[in-house]
């Protein structure tokens, strides 16, 4: 509860999305916008490269959606749909529109020698509604924001996915991770996402996290 409440020290904040991938030696990149309103309310919109601008994922507080402008329609995204890569980066779906963890998780605390954090196991309240088993998360103990993501598929498994947050800074009254990388440790695939012109209290209305403005260009 205390990790979903920091978004709340802001009303809301947008800003812009730089996520880049390296795979086999190759770097792909993608340009992003984001707005989020409180604990439960974020969208995403692809500006760059052109042959993907407006795609789009929604999460309006209940429901994931996704807005392929080539089929012209928005998805609902539900349960483990929500584990698939976003475009080729190694971030699903989940990764990039979850805002909230107390409503979906149980949470349980590991043993830690670090002083500065809680390690915590989550498990999901519904299973059939997750993409992954339980997660693994290290919380900042100072601000309560996430350092460390590990997914796992199976237990006693190993993590099939890594998230690690790193420059951390305050924006108004906003503590925010302004790097985050997501490794496959058996791939090795790696992507960065990297926010930039961060803005709080801009005054979002909740009518603005609709299918409707999924659907309109950035």
């Amino acid at each position: 509860a205390e990790v979903d409440a920091v978004a709340k020290l802001a009303s809301d904040f947008t800003a812009d999305l730089e996520l880049v991938t390296v795979e086999d030696g190759e770097e792909t990149a993608r340009s992003l916008q984001l707005w989020q309103k409180g604990e439960s309310k974020r969208m995403l919109k692809i500006t760059a490269p052109a042959r993907l601008k407006g795609v789009g994922l929604l999460n309006d507080g209940e429901v994931f959606h996704v807005y392929l402008p080539a089929f012209g329609k928005v998805r609902r995204v539900a349960g483990r749909d929500r584990g698939q890569r976003f475009f080729d980066s190694v971030f699903s779906q989940d990764d990039l529109a979850r805002t909230q963890y107390a409503a979906r998780f149980t949470p349980s605390l590991l043993p830690s020698d670090d002083a500065e954090t809680w390690t915590l196991r989550l498990d999901p309240e519904d299973p059939d509604d997750e993409p992954h088993h339980h997660l693994v998360v290290v919380v900042q103990r100072a601000d309560h924001l996430l350092r460390r993501i590990d997914c796992y598929d199976e237990e006693g498994g190993k993590p099939v996915r890594t998230l690690k947050a790193d420059d951390f800074r305050v924006v108004g009254v906003l503590p925010l991770a302004f790097v985050v990388t997501a490794e496959e440790p058996q791939s090795g695939v790696r992507s960065t996402a990297t926010l930039s012109n961060v803005q709080v209290d801009v005054g979002l209305e909740d009518s603005f996290f609709s299918k409707r403005q999924l659907e309109r260009s950035p």
